[in-house]
């Protein structure tokens, strides 16, 4: 997207506002679905499909995935394996530093197995009376563990980190 939009003005009308420079001849796109900047790609996408019935090609959705992080999985390198995909959507991890490559299952399941541990904390925090009784140093320890797997700047280590926050900060 490069603008942004709001219809909470005096006379109701839309109003449009520039988020970054737009070339001149280049299209006006604003987004479809909230949280573009904390939502991966794939997820955007998915949403879109089923919700609009598209499947997104904007600017940012054909760069690299940068919420969808991983650590390097060779060793020797210390570098980091970006996401990107490929025209029709399917994944591709590679690192940056050495081009080591990361089979998308191991990714998809390595994500998968992380959110589930995410999800079942946030149904835990939920739930009356739960909130007080987790423990701030196991939820502190997994989200080290995360940042082992994953990356710093992975969208599931990131909730994980919110979910922390909130966690300290109901106590």
């Amino acid at each position: 997207p490069n603008v942004t939009y709001s219809s909470k003005n005096s006379d109701g009308k839309m109003e449009y506002t520039a988020v970054r420079e737009i070339a001149e001849g280049e299209m006006v796109c604003f987004p479809y679905a909230g949280k573009v900047w904390e939502t991966p790609t794939h997820l955007r996408r998915s949403k879109l499909q089923d919700e609009r019935s598209f499947f997104c090609k904007c600017q940012r959705c054909m760069k690299p995935d940068l919420l969808r992080i991983l650590k390097c999985r060779n060793s020797a390198c210390d570098g980091a394996a970006v996401c990107t995909y490929d025209l029709l959507g399917v994944p591709l991890w590679s690192c940056q530093k050495c081009d080591t490559i990361i089979i998308k299952s191991a990714c998809e399941n390595l994500e998968d197995e992380c959110d589930t541990v995410i999800r079942q904390t946030e149904r835990a925090m939920m739930r009356p009376g739960m909130l007080h009784s987790l423990p701030h140093g196991e939820v502190k320890a997994y989200i080290f563990k995360l940042e082992d797997k994953l990356h710093h700047l992975h969208y599931i280590t990131m909730k994980a980190r919110s979910q922390y926050v909130k966690l300290c900060a109901s106590k």
